[in-house]
Order: structure tokens, then C-alpha cells, then sequence
């Protein structure tokens, strides 16, 4: 008998153990701790995306950025232009599309043929084959040339040995990092992220989806005060902490 409730306790005690919840943590873009609540009031605003990360001993959920929209500090612009044209001769007097991407991969990081790897939470990835690669980004500079004053730059921040130039597509390294460090702090390393560059230093961040009529306009640079006004509205409205100053720019 009793080592039948020393066995008993032992099994409720597993079983207790086994049975317990992880904590779930919530942060924001800048890792700072939220409440649930407030989490869920920056997810449900539709400016954030989570990404949930299963660390074992905790379930770590992280707010992103879909996009940001900003304005250039005069002295700012002046630098950045400067360095952008001096460096890698871009045409800072037209509206400038920045690809950035954080790893440019040698040719045998990828598959001969495109696949889709399926992930343990459910979700899959797409790997393009090398030519789909290039296809892509041919593809992205023959939509964008048609858009009148817009010039296409691709960017890395890191290269495992890629040639800069192929054919004719040609990846620019980040001049001493200046891009990631202004604009990157808002953004997720999992995926490519773009810049939309326009030359009175307005500018406007896209890491996830944004509203198909208001891109449209501000790609064109058209309404930007409008929009600008009230995505700063919105992004008060579930981040009051943080001032924007005149412009909400950098």
C-alpha cells in the first residue's frame, strides 16, 4: 500500500509538471515588455504583424512594423543623399525604390528546382531555384521602370560570396551600413524589406502589407501630407510614449 501512493505521488507530481503552461511574453519592435492587452491593441491596429518564437522554456511574441512613413531632418537628407551619390552614383534628384535584403547568397544556396518546405508550426516558406531568383529581380526593375521617375536599387548587408554584378543585375553594398542602421531598427531579419526614397526626403518604410489605394498614392508621392497625418495619428494612438516630433522622421 504504500508504495502504491509513493507511486501515485510520483505520477501527479509528473503529471503536474507536464501539465503546467509556459509563460508567453509579449514585446514590441524594440524588445520593450508589454501587457497583453496592449499587445493585442498595436496587433489589432493593423500597423503590426507578430512573429512568435518558441524558445522552450517560454513563447515569445514580438511585434513588427507592416510600414512606416516618415520625413528626412534637412541636415539627415543632406548626408544620406550625399553618401548614396558619391558612393554608389544613385539619382538622388528622382524618387529612389530600395530592395534591401539582409544575406545576398551564392548561386549554391539554391535549389536547381523552386520548392516549398512545410514547417512544424503549420506554416511553409517558398525557396526559388537560382533562376527564379534572378527572374524576380529582373521582373522588379521592368514594373518599376515603367513607373515615371522611379529607379530601382538593389542593397545587401550581408555577402556569402555572391558577384555584386550578373549580367545585368547589380547588387550595392550598404555604405557602411548607413540604410540599415537608419531605417532597419523596424524591421524583421526574416524577410527583405523596401524603401521608397523620395528626393525632399520624405520616405516611406514597407516591411508588410499596407492598403492597396493609399500605396498607390504614395508611391506616386501623391496626398503624402494626408497619409502621413494620419498613419502618425495611428501610430500615437497605440504608441503614446513615443514622440515624433514635427515630421516623424529621422
Amino acid at each position: 500500500m504504500a508504495r502504491f501512493i509513493v507511486w501515485l505521488i510520483c505520477c501527479l507530481t509528473l503529471m503536474g509538471a507536464y501539465g503546467q503552461t509556459r509563460d508567453t511574453l509579449y514585446v514590441d519592435e524594440g524588445y520593450v515588455t508589454l501587457e497583453r492587452t496592449e499587445f493585442d491593441n498595436k496587433l489589432d491596429s493593423d500597423l503590426y504583424y507578430q512573429i512568435i518564437y518558441d524558445l522552450d522554456s517560454v513563447l515569445l511574441k514580438k511585434l513588427f512594423l507592416n510600414y512606416y512613413l516618415g520625413r528626412l531632418q534637412p541636415k539627415k537628407k543632406s548626408q544620406l543623399f550625399g553618401l548614396l551619390t558619391q558612393r554608389n552614383q544613385m539619382d538622388t534628384t528622382q524618387t529612389m525604390l530600395i530592395h534591401y535584403q539582409d544575406t545576398l547568397k551564392r548561386k549554391e544556396f539554391y535549389p536547381k528546382k523552386s520548392l516549398i518546405v512545410y514547417l512544424e508550426n503549420g506554416k511553409h516558406r517558398h525557396i526559388p531555384s537560382y533562376r527564379a531568383f534572378l527572374k524576380g529581380y529582373r521582373k522588379c526593375v521592368k514594373n518599376y521602370s515603367k513607373e515615371t521617375g522611379i529607379q530601382v536599387y538593389h542593397y545587401f548587408h550581408f555577402n556569402e560570396g555572391h558577384p555584386q554584378e550578373y549580367k545585368d543585375i547589380r547588387w550595392y553594398a550598404d555604405p557602411l551600413n548607413v540604410l540599415r542602421k537608419m531605417f532597419y531598427n523596424k524591421g524583421d531579419n526574416t524577410r527583405d524589406w523596401r524603401l521608397f526614397l523620395f528626393p525632399n526626403g520624405d520616405y516611406m518604410l514597407l516591411f508588410g502589407p499596407m492598403p492597396r489605394e493609399m500605396y498607390e498614392d504614395l508611391k506616386a508621392h501623391r496626398n503624402w501630407d494626408q497619409h502621413l497625418q494620419t498613419f502618425r495619428e495611428q501610430y500615437q494612438t497605440v504608441n503614446p510614449e513615443i514622440d515624433l516630433g514635427a515630421s516623424g522622421g529621422k
